[in-house]
Parts: structure tokens; C-alpha cells; sequence
């Protein structure tokens, strides 16, 4: 975990301890607004500070099944391509694959289509509550357009796949569109059997590797 998420966690407790001292130390009006004030930054920081632990998870756990791939398959990581970062592209000799993967606990009903996907949870207390997320798949659609284009300027035009998983456990897929996998199982097949119309020959593979370690 890189250094700013850290001082997330320890501005986090500090942000608490100052808050705790003004609320037992400054029995006032004063010294309550200052430990709400305090306690409200601290749960905010604490909170930036949980999802980036979640992401880095979520991020070692689809490189280790990605890694699992045979030989055969390299596994590139956080390419950058002007403003874009691609987590996960994949190169084998049936083709070119983009992986976003997400972390994302609940019930997640599913729909290619639509801008944002609906997730019911169930709180630590018992309670439910709805939440939503950006549907990945667009995302995903930028950078498989982004790596293209990236490809077909130096001289590589070749079809690009892609999928989207969902790493947590504690998820599961309600109407999951294709290429969208909850799976380590599920990921792997997928690559290993995809069938492209035309292989990608040995040079072309050795060329587009070369391509993605130049912005890694």
C-alpha cells in the first residue's frame, strides 16, 4: 500500500484523539463543535483509507489468478496510456485481453446497458440498504478503445477482448452479462478457451508485449 493511504489511516486517528480531547477536555459548546468537527474528518479519512485497502486487495487477488494463466500468457500491470491506467492486459497467442477487476460486496444486479448497477447489502447490525456503482463495462469500453488506438499507431491492428471481475467473496451476480465473472475459475477459462478468428502469430505477440513494458 503506497505511502498516502497510510497517512490516511494515521491523519484518521489523529483526527480522532484530537477530537476525544476536546470533547472530555473542553467541556463547552466550543469544544463539542471542535469533536464533531474532528470525529467527522477522522470517519471520512477512515473511510479513504478502507477502500484503498479493498482496491489493493481486489488488485493482488486478480494479478495472483491472472499469474495462474499457463506460460504461454504474460500479464501486464497498471499500463498508462495518457490520462488512462489499465489495471490488467493480458497477451496470449488468442488475442489481446483488458481485465477490470472490482470489489464490490452485495447482491449486484447486472445491466450491460445501463450507466450504474444497483447493489443490495446487508449491514454488520442485520440492516439492508441499497447502493449503486458505475457499471464497469464502460469503463472497460474506454480502455479496450484507448489500448487500441495506443496499438494501431505503431503499427499493430489487432482485436482487443475484454471482461470484467468481481473479486469479493462476498458478492454475487444478479443477470451478469457476458464476460463479466465472479470466478478466479470462471476468468481463467474464459481466456484460456476464448477462439479468436485469426491466432496472433509469435511475432505479433513478441511486438505488442514489447509495446505495453514501454508505458509500465
Amino acid at each position: 500500500m503506497n505511502v498516502d493511504k497510510w497517512m490516511d489511516f494515521v491523519n484518521a486517528i489523529g483526527f480522532a484523539v484530537l477530537g476525544a480531547y476536546l470533547l472530555f477536555g473542553h467541556a463547552n459548546m466550543y469544544g463539542w463543535i471542535g469533536a464533531i468537527t474532528c470525529f467527522a474528518i477522522a470517519r471520512v479519512l477512515y473511510g479513504k483509507f478502507s477502500r484503498g485497502v479493498y482496491i489493493e486487495q481486489s488488485e493482488i487477488y486478480t494479478e495472483r489468478s491472472l499469474l495462474q494463466l499457463p506460460k504461454k500468457y504474460s500479464v501486464h500491470k497498471n499500463i498508462r496510456l495518457g490520462s488512462a491506467t489499465l489495471p490488467f492486459v493480458v497477451v496470449g497467442p488468442n488475442g489481446v485481453f483488458v481485465i477490470v477487476d472490482r470489489s464490490v460486496n452485495g447482491t449486484i444486479f447486472c445491466d450491460q446497458d445501463s450507466s450504474s448497477w444497483t447493489v443490495h447489502k446487508t449491514g454488520q447490525k442485520g440492516g439492508e440498504y441499497t447502493a449503486t456503482i458505475s457499471n464497469p463495462f464502460k469503463i472497460l469500453g474506454w480502455n479496450i478503445h484507448v489500448l487500441s488506438e495506443y496499438l494501431k499507431k505503431n503499427g499493430c491492428k489487432v482485436w482487443i477482448e475484454g471482461c470484467v471481475f468481481f473479486t469479493s467473496q462476498q458478492s454475487a451476480l444478479v443477470s451478469p452479462p457476458p464476460r463479466c465473472f465472479d470466478s478466479q475459475t470462471a476468468l481463467q477459462t474464459y481466456i484460456m478457451e476464448y477462439q479468436p478468428r485469426k491466432p496472433l502469430s509469435p511475432q505479433t505477440v513478441e511486438q505488442i508485449r514489447g509495446l505495453l513494458k514501454k508505458q509500465n
